[in-house]
C-alpha cells in the first residue's frame, strides 16, 4: 500500500510540473494582467492558474508535514 501512495504522490508532482510550466508558458506569451488579450482576463485561464496556486500551496504543506520528526523538530538532525 504505501508504494502506491509513493507512485501517486509522485504522479501528482509529475502533473504540478506539467500545468505550471503551461501557466508559465501562457503567462509569457499573453501576459499576465494588464492589457486586454491578457492570461488572467479569460476565465479559464484564470481557474487554471488558480488550481495551480493550489496545487503548489498543497505540495509545499505536503512537504513541511513529511520533514517534521516525531519530536517536533523540523529538517535535518544536527
Amino acid at each position: 500500500m504505501t508504494i502506491r501512495i509513493g507512485i501517486e504522490e509522485e504522479i501528482e508532482i509529475i502533473f504540478m510540473v506539467i500545468f505550471t510550466l503551461e501557466c508559465g508558458m501562457k503567462i509569457l506569451a499573453y501576459g499576465f494582467v494588464m492589457h486586454q488579450g491578457a492570461y488572467l482576463r479569460s476565465v479559464w485561464n484564470f481557474i487554471d492558474f488558480l488550481i495551480v496556486v493550489i496545487g503548489m500551496v498543497m505540495v509545499q504543506a505536503d512537504q513541511r508535514r513529511a520533514g517534521h520528526d516525531h519530536d517536533g523538530v523540523c529538517g535535518d538532525k544536527l
